[in-house]
């Protein structure tokens, strides 16, 4: 089916990434290297009258955006699905709340360990590309075991993942069945017939 990839990225460097990325493997895209803020999410959308999903994940700037009115009306009338990264307790109980009436596929809040998964067990991991020339440090089996033992995971269906931040994927009821939503427990694509 004919699609094509919206993006807002304000790092200079993610933003390169992310065209090169786009480039590569052939995706039909545009990309905005700025920030996300209600007018780039209008103009990025603003052909679009059917939006598969919008995912949000903006470092703690989510209420800025989705408290806007022009937003939140893209949202409610065109947007079939959102994942939004949270970066707080009071933000992920805040998105949680203006999106009441939707679906929720998975609500994971903010760890609430989350000021102790920051130890120097991931450091060089999260910043060794700005610490050391010698380029990026990936985690090994102890780091996610140290992340496992400090309280940095939660359970799924599929076992433990590490996480810090919260999120939440929410359908939007004006177009999905409630009764046929997508759960994080199935094994196989569910399709909901639109309504």
């Amino acid at each position: 089916m004919p699609y094509r990839a919206q993006f807002a990225e304000l790092d200079p460097e993610n933003c390169r990434g992310l065209s090169a990325v786009m480039q590569l493997n052939d995706i039909d895209h545009d990309l905005s290297c700025e920030a996300a803020d209600p007018r780039s999410f209008g103009a990025l959308t603003t052909d679009h009258q059917h939006i598969d999903l919008v995912h949000i994940d903006i470092q703690g700037a989510e209420l800025r955006l989705l408290n806007d009115s022009s937003v939140r009306d893209i949202m409610e009338t065109r947007v079939y699905r959102i994942i939004v990264g949270t970066h707080s307790e009071l933000i992920h109980k805040k998105v949680a709340h203006l999106f009441r009436h939707w679906i929720p596929i998975f609500n994971l809040p903010v760890n609430s360990s989350h000021s102790r998964c920051f130890g120097p067990h991931l450091v060089k991991y999260l910043f060794s590309p700005l610490l050391f020339s010698s380029g990026p440090k990936f985690p090994g089996p102890e780091d996610w075991e140290k992340a496992r033992e400090t309280g940095c995971n939660h359970e799924t269906p599929h076992g433990r993942v590490v996480h810090y931040d919260g999120m939440l994927i929410l359908d939007n009821p004006v177009f999905v069945e409630a009764s046929r939503a997508f759960s994080l427990s199935d094994a196989h694509l569910r399709i909901s017939d639109l309504k």
